[in-house]
């Protein structure tokens, strides 16, 4: 998927409309993202709405939730990355979203009955399906596209509709929450997740990755239960073998990691969830007006809405500043996005939501400027950098490690909202927080880690093969790509 050609650092809006015309499978393949999003951010709202309707302390349900997610993610999220390098991808998709659709018509239920805990339940079912999922849907992107142009702009698309629909769904579902109740944004959900599968069963073609060490070792493992003798010794190897195969490629993945040069890159989104998880706990305490929720309602979606606009506009900015070339230059503007984060902190920690809601909402789209740089630009920069037999796996460490800190900044800010801390206090702890992260990406990135040594190693290959060409007073066709290289660094 490699490109030689040098090519502007930002993307003009045609070469766009070129991939969607011209590439019919990822065309097909953003349309099911996008009815994924739909219903993302239709079930997100009438969750925080649902939880704070069932439970008098919201805050509590809400990180309870989020737990109660994140256990679930933290127990199947390496299976689903396991099989989203084993498995075809786009047939996987199809029976996750098929799946999805039946299980999130249980909220209807915990909605029925007023139960919190079968809420919870029905949680960790749709996360169970989200752990499988997101490993997958973000792995197959560099199969769709045809150089790393395309994906850089491919990704930069998906981080758009991701974030329009997040803008669109704040308002959408408020509205539909008040005419036609919390049920209608869950029905709707469903509805979005059988249409993807629907989208993705007419996108044709093979999505299961090569990988000649996966298929040795299966058959190897195939061969030595065959020689078993016992019947028994069979039926129990054959009922360990997927266990011992997930542990396997899980291993396999964390060596490659060690080993890598830029292992450390799956922390990037995960210490950006750190950072911006408790948004939501404190979106619904900016949000809140006692006693009217229908007023809270179009206030909480809002919010959303103001987050959107941020999103969307975050990866539009970041394709000025990002060569699809310079892998260091995703990490960099990564890095960089994280300022975004801690003044926004910084301005909500001095607002008053009962007298300033426009600057909640102004700080709020800042904020989420750097959120969306982060979110999709470190998935871009594992795409760019990862070997395609692991990048499933190592999508799924990184979703893993994001869910992880996301529940961790959820369950401590709303621990301290319990024992009476004021969210303005709260934010400006979130401000520095923020700002130690950044120092410290900042750090990895000038002592050349992670994209940036790679740069440097490859200007030192190109360096010293420059000398070589000079002290032989060689000059041949291969003179001229050296230079072309070196100007694209």
């Amino acid at each position: 998927m490699a490109s030689k050609s040098k090519q502007p650092w930002c993307s003009c809006p045609s070469e766009y409309i070129n991939l969607l015309t011209k590439n019919p499978k990822y065309r097909l393949y953003l349309l099911s993202h996008i009815c994924q999003h739909i219903g993302d951010w239709y079930i997100r709202i009438a969750t925080l709405l649902a939880l704070n309707r069932l439970s008098s302390d919201s805050a509590q349900a809400i990180s309870t939730f989020v737990v109660v997610q994140t256990v679930t993610q933290l127990i199947f999220s390496q299976a689903g990355g396991v099989l989203a390098d084993s498995m075809d991808k786009r047939k996987l998709m199809m029976a996750l979203d098929l799946f999805g659709a039946v299980v999130t018509l249980g909220f209807l239920v915990a909605l029925r009955e007023g139960s919190l805990i079968e809420f919870y339940i029905f949680g960790a079912c749709r996360a169970f399906v989200q752990a499988f999922y997101d490993p997958v849907t973000r792995s197959i992107v560099p199969m769709l596209v045809s150089d790393v142009h395309d994906l850089k702009r491919a990704t930069t698309l998906n981080g758009l509709a991701w974030a329009f629909f997040m803008a669109i769904g704040g308002i959408v579902a408020g509205k539909t929450e008040e005419y036609f109740g919390l049920q209608g944004c869950f029905v709707l959900d469903s509805i979005t997740y059988a249409f993807s599968a629907l989208i993705l069963f007419f996108m044709k073609g093979d999505f299961k990755v090569p990988n000649e060490n996966l298929e040795r070792t299966e058959k190897e493992a195939k061969s030595k239960i065959k020689e078993k003798r016992s019947m028994v010794a069979k039926i129990v190897s054959i009922a360990l073998y997927p266990i011992t195969k997930c542990c396997g490629m899980v291993f396999d993945v964390a060596v490659y990691l060690w080993n890598c040069g830029f292992g450390a890159i799956v922390l990037l989104k995960a210490s950006g969830a750190l950072c911006w998880g408790a948004a939501d706990v404190l979106n619904v305490q900016y949000a809140t007006i006692p006693n009217d929720e229908d007023a809270s309602a179009a206030r909480l979606g809002l919010i959303f809405s103001c987050l959107g606009l941020g999103c969307f506009t975050g990866p539009i900015v970041a394709t000025f500043l990002i060569s699809a070339e310079r892998p260091s230059t995703t990490q960099l503007v990564c890095i960089g996005s994280f300022a975004f984060l801690v003044s926004s902190w910084v301005g909500m920690s001095q607002s008053s939501s009962e007298n300033q809601f426009s600057f909640i909402c102004i700080f709020t789209t800042w904020r989420a400027l750097g959120d969306s740089i982060i979110w999709v630009n470190s998935t871009l920069l594992l795409q760019q950098l990862v070997s395609a037999e692991f990048l499933g796996r190592v999508i799924s460490v990184d979703y893993l490690l994001t869910e992880l800190t996301d529940a961790i900044s959820v369950w401590v800010v709303a621990k301290l909202l319990d024992d009476g801390l004021g969210k303005n206090a709260i934010t400006l702890g979130l401000a520095v927080l923020s700002a130690t992260v950044f120092s410290l990406w900042s750090i990895y990135h000038l002592f050349g880690l992670g994209a940036a040594r790679r740069q440097q190693a490859r200007l030192q290959k190109l360096k010293s093969t420059t000398m070589v060409i000079e002290r032989g007073g060689a000059e041949d066709m291969n003179t001229k790509n050296i230079a072309a290289e070196s100007a694209v660094i």
